[in-house]
């Protein structure tokens, strides 16, 4: 998968000349007071012997001094501390700088708001590399060109540009591209994510009207709009999709795809039902409606043999392989298949079925009829003929991995701690897995060596290659760094139990194949009411199905059963059994654990001590049920799409409920007021979407729980899930959770931290990297090559600092190719440089290897330096080592 460059700015881009010297002056007096708040920091902690110029100059030129002091400031002080920290402030003149701050700051507010709608906004910055973001190819990637897509944020910190983002979005924006060329670009679409973090795509409107017919199969605003409109913000997660990350599927012909009814029935459960307007709690038995495949379709073993998530134009969601055909010739009543536009298909034609959840703009491809009502034209066909016309294209994400993929998974504390009876001995024995693999890891070098060559990294793959590089700081370092971050996953509870894997939550098949084929009435399907099948866990044994997040208690114990031997060649390809989870349609796990199964992932658990705790917890515990608001459709416009967005700004609540959860869970764990938490987590979660937000009654007795939840102090444990907690901040109840980090505190006294290696591995030898070993020698080292090896020396620093910004910007995304993507882009810069400065290759790697160990010996962290030259590396180790 190819990965791009796009551009990525934030509405502070668009400040006028105006604006922007009083944003440079604020700058400024704010750099001053982070300047003064790190050495009064650094006096107080380290009575550093620097003058604050000294200190002043220092951040300027050292990032990592820069770096460690910033980290200081985290530190939280005592009241002794917090005097001399104040007294030092006055002295440096912090609060005089904070005024003069606070009136450019008021200007600058002042000036922006004043902005009439009218205006345009034109792009004030360069778009150099600082301002570029890697993001994972996409459909929308794969049809405009990178330099024409932007992704803006919303800037809210200390300046507001509301007023900024509301012109951008409503009237799009002008910039000069690198050509000189004046150029429009105009809002697209956010996702769901991005609206939680304020962000949105924006791309340049005359390449985005070439492709928008290909984007949307044909489907416009005007006709969505003449159609009764739609949800503003149900349709920027639609169009969302062809931003998401995929890979072109080739093999999918949409002659041989339909779409279908969903499979719902309504079962019979006792459940805590919350009403939405007076959040009463009433325990009672209703009849629940159920869409088994709600966001689930069935492809034959011929079209893949890996359950897979899709996107297509306006269709998402999971595809389960089913040899559907051969369960019709054996259990059918009919070879046809009726589709949601009323068409009867030859199941002998189709490859893939669609459920119609997964058809998300459905309603926008209508039947045309004649004028006595007869069909001319399905909806179905219509889509197609679209499809085909604008050249859509129909692609693949998130694709089953191969058994041998799985990784063995860790729970973590959301899970642990709803268990709220767990004993003392169980907490330890859980704990001893891992606690006894980080005590190891500290003494035992071959697991120290296997620890460390676990990854697909660089340091691995040299240190396979030459096993002498355990000793070099930046291998200690990244053990070091290891074992840290163990001991401190172990403290969140990210352990491991004897058997947790993360595979895609999937309908009983059969039952839904009996709904297609065999007149859908009551389908009984394979599994029974409390039974999972999946293949990759002991069978007749319980297993514990969970999602995160994890609020409420939402365990659910099953037995992991074998298939029945009639139906068993459903649920295999050849030899290879699937490997998702597959669940009963008798069953209410869908309730507790309010998952779709468009692709949600569940964690299996298999593990015997860890399921009877939670059979103890689960008991009496059954499923909440509220009604969830619903999306009014409305006509699609710029002003809409704005008006939508502000809206789901506003209802972005999502952690803050968790949190509020995680507060309560560990102090007095009142149920009334967890599972209205929970509801409300949900719909605000859903409110991005509907724009629907309730709320208890001011000041009624639940509204005042919640009030109380929400002013409660984080538990003890927290100050490990979020860096800013200091002890005192904490409650230290005795809840599950706390007890588990009091035990692991304990445990970890007597580490010392020290790292131990066996004297036997002879040292470690950095010219082993290098092609010329004696490059820096003085028979090699002429006057023009110092200076050149010099200047590639400070290049190689100043990408470095620019690969550091890149990496940051894509942190958050579980894509390892994207950060592969970043080396692989600036070690090209690096190639142009040597050439521009008439250098060898090999010998402008050697330059920078030698210069970087030559000036920075003892650096701990080497990873820039490996990363990009470990193909060079390797080659060397290979020639030296013989």
């Amino acid at each position: 998968m190819k990965n791009v460059r796009i551009n990525n700015i934030n509405t502070l881009a668009f400040l006028t000349d105006e604006e922007r010297v009083l944003y440079n002056s604020l700058c400024e007096k704010y750099n001053e007071l982070g300047n003064i708040k790190r050495y009064c920091y650094q006096v107080v902690f380290r009575d550093t012997t620097l003058s604050y110029k000294e200190h002043s100059k220092k951040l300027e030129e050292n990032q990592y001094y820069k770096k460690d002091c910033t980290d200081l400031t985290k530190k939280k002080l005592n009241k002794e501390q917090k005097d001399q920290y104040n007294k030092l402030k006055e002295e440096y003149g912090f609060k005089a700088i904070l005024s003069e701050s606070d009136k450019i700051k008021k200007e600058l507010n002042k000036l922006i708001k004043s902005r009439k709608m009218k205006d345009k906004c034109k792009l004030s910055v360069e778009l150099n590399d600082y301002r570029k973001v890697y993001v994972s190819s996409s459909v929308l990637t794969k049809s405009v060109d990178a330099e024409d897509i932007f992704i803006v944020s919303l800037h809210n910190k200390h300046v507001k540009t509301t007023r900024i983002w509301e012109q951008i979005v409503k009237n799009g924006f002008t910039y000069t591209d690198t050509d000189g060329i004046e150029k429009k670009a105009i809002f697209y679409t956010a996702s769901t994510g991005q609206i939680r973090k304020k962000k949105g795509f924006f791309v340049v409107e005359d390449s985005l009207n070439t492709v928008i017919n290909k984007l949307n199969s044909g489907l416009t605003l005007e006709k969505i709009n003449e159609l009764g409109g739609c949800n503003v913000n149900k349709y920027l997660a639609y169009a969302a999709l062809n931003t998401s990350s995929t890979e072109a599927w080739d093999r999918f012909d949409i002659d041989k795809a339909i779409v279908v009814d969903d499979f719902e029935t309504e079962i019979e459960i006792e459940v805590d039902y919350i009403d939405n307007k007076t959040f009463k709690i009433t325990r009672r038995k209703m009849f629940v409606p159920i869409s088994h495949t709600d966001g689930c379709g069935l492809m034959l073993p011929s079209v893949s043999r890996k359950n897979m998530m899709i996107r297509l134009p306006w269709i998402k969601g999971l595809l389960t392989v089913a040899n559907f055909k051969k369960f019709n010739e054996k259990y059918g009543n009919d070879t046809k298949i009726k589709d949601i536009y009323g068409k009867w298909h030859d199941i002998k034609d189709i490859e893939v079925i669609f459920s119609k959840s997964q058809f998300k703009m459905y309603k926008y491809y209508p039947n045309e009829v004649d004028g006595n009502g007869n069909v001319i034209k399905y909806g179905w066909d219509k889509y197609k003929e679209l499809f085909k016309l604008h050249g859509c294209t129909a692609n693949t994400t998130n694709v089953e991995p191969n058994k041998a993929d799985f990784k063995e998974a860790t729970l973590n504390y959301q899970m642990m701690q709803t268990l709220t009876d767990v004993e003392d001995k169980e907490i330890r024995d859980l704990l001893k897995k891992d606690l006894d693999y980080i005590n190891d890891l500290y003494i035992d070098s071959n697991l120290q060596f296997k620890e460390l060559t676990k990854r697909k990294d660089a340091t691995a793959e040299i240190l396979k290659k030459y096993p002498n590089f355990i000793h070099d700081e930046h291998v200690q370092n990244e053990l070091s760094s290891r074992i840290t971050s163990k001991r401190k996953e172990l403290k969140r509870a990210e352990f491991h139990v004897n058997s947790a894997k993360y595979t895609f939550i999937i309908p009983d098949i059969i039952a839904w194949m009996q709904f297609l084929f065999c007149s859908g009435v009551n389908p009984q399907g394979v599994l029974k009411k409390g039974e999972v099948h999946c293949s990759m866990f002991k069978y007749n044994e319980d297993v514990d199905v969970l999602r995160s997040p994890h609020l409420w208690k939402e365990h659910c114990i099953r037995t992991n059963v074998e298939i029945e031997e009639e139906y068993r060649e459903y649920f295999k390809i050849g030899n290879s059994r699937q490997l998702g989870v597959y669940t009963s349609v008798k069953d209410d796990i869908s309730k507790r654990l309010m998952f779709d199964v468009d692709g949600d992932s569940a964690l299996v658990v298999q593990d015997k001590l860890y399921n009877k705790i939670v059979k103890r917890n689960m008991k009496d515990v059954v499923p909440l049920y509220y009604e969830m608001g619903k999306a009014e459709p409305e006509k699609l416009s710029n002003v809409a799409f704005y008006k939508g967005i502000k809206s789901a700004f506003k209802y972005n609540q999502v952690g803050r409920y968790s949190n509020y959860m995680t507060a309560e869970w560990n102090t007095t764990q009142d149920i009334d007021t967890l599972r209205v938490l929970c509801s409300l987590n949900n719909y605000s979660i859903d409110a991005s979407k509907t724009l629907y937000m309730c709320y208890p009654e001011r000041d009624s007795d639940i509204y005042n729980k919640i009030e109380e939840a929400k002013n409660k102090d984080m538990p003890y444990f927290f100050q490990y899930i979020k860096d800013g907690y200091s002890n005192k901040e904490l409650t230290t109840e005795q809840s599950t959770m706390n007890k588990l980090v009091w035990y692991l505190e304990e445990e970890f006294k007597n580490a010392n931290g020290k790292r131990y290696v066996e004297n036997t591995i002879e040292k470690f030898n950095h010219k082993e990297f290098l092609n010329n070993k004696s490059i820096l020698g003085k028979k090699n080292l002429t006057a023009l090559k110092e200076i050149n090896y010099e200047l590639a020396y400070q290049h190689y620093k100043e990408i470095g600092k620019m690969i550091e910004e890149s990496i940051y910007t894509v942190k958050d995304e579980d894509d390892k190719s994207l950060v592969r993507s970043v080396y692989t882009d600036y070690k090209e810069k690096i190639k142009e440089y040597a050439k521009e400065i008439n250098i060898q290759w090999t010998e402008h790697v050697d330059a920078i290897i030698a210069l970087s160990y030559k000036k920075n010996k003892d650096s701990k962290n080497k990873t820039i330096l490996l990363e990009l030259f470990k193909e060079e590396i390797l080659l060397n180790l290979e020639k030296n080592l013989k």
